[in-house]
């Protein structure tokens, strides 16, 4: 029992957030964010949770789960842009909402 105590389910770095802020960590990314878009990245279950996304660990901002180049906060605000630009367009840019529809989202 002492391996799950304050640590989760999964005895690693699952843990409660902090009820009262969207982003327990302040990374930039919203925990229900972070917790959605994580993966399992172990290889053998040792007792602990092995997470790309963690939200209360602020270094995984900076870094790319995927491995696409892009770190996992530009990802989070590169979907936020889209969904943005899909709702009203970007006449910045001559674009309109439907053209977002064909944009590349990002999979942290």
């Amino acid at each position: 029992m002492a391996g799950w105590l304050n640590s989760g389910a999964g005895g690693g770095t699952d843990g409660p957030t902090d009820p009262t802020s969207i982003d327990s960590d302040g990374d930039g990314m919203p925990d229900g964010w972070e917790i959605e878009h994580r993966r399992w990245i172990g290889d053998v279950y040792t007792g602990g949770n092995l997470w790309t996304l963690d939200p209360r660990d602020p270094s995984d901002a900076t870094m790319d789960a995927d491995g696409d180049g892009l770190d996992n906060v530009c990802e989070y605000k590169w979907g936020l842009y889209v969904e943005s630009v899909a709702l009203e367009g970007l006449p910045t840019h001559g674009e309109n909402a439907s053209a977002a529809l064909n944009w590349t989202k990002t999979d942290p």
